[in-house]
């Protein structure tokens, strides 16, 4: 069983380096320096009045980043490296079709969610929900042919 899971390591091009925490306890870190700046800043503006925004979330491709940078700032490897650096700039994501998955090369596989945690599925995490269309959102020409 340890050579195979040794085997299985080996092809692993883009290793982390999380603790047990995993991609939660790092959340919730960059959430709290989030959090730490956003007081400083309002603090350095003067407009401390108690109450300020909540951080936005914490993208999938940085918490996928930040999982693989070592203490001192380096990558694990160079593979690691090149996906970072694809992820770098501008992309429109569409569907299910986002940054990271981009950069790897690799569709998402169905019923997960690449860097969101354990249980998250694409639905939750990917997309709005769709909405069905009302009979009064629908043009006048389709509404006569319904009725």
């Amino acid at each position: 069983m340890c050579i195979k899971a040794q085997a299985i390591q080996k092809q692993n091009a883009a290793p982390h380096v999380l603790s047990r925490g995993g991609y939660d306890y790092l959340e919730q870190k960059l959430l709290a320096e989030k959090t730490k700046k956003k007081l400083q800043e309002a603090a350095q503006s003067g407009s401390v009045d108690g109450v300020i925004d909540p951080p936005s979330l914490i993208r999938c491709h940085v918490k996928w980043k930040m999982g693989r940078m070592k203490k001192t700032g380096e990558m694990t490897t160079e593979a690691t490296k090149e996906i970072v650096e694809a992820t770098q700039g501008s992309f429109v994501p569409h569907g299910c079709q986002d940054v990271l998955a981009a950069a790897i090369g690799r569709p998402e596989h169905p019923g997960r969610a690449r860097a969101a945690g354990a249980g998250v599925t694409i639905k939750q995490f990917g997309s709005a929900p769709r909405t069905a269309r009302s009979a009064s959102s629908l043009p006048l020409d389709e509404l006569q042919q319904l009725t």
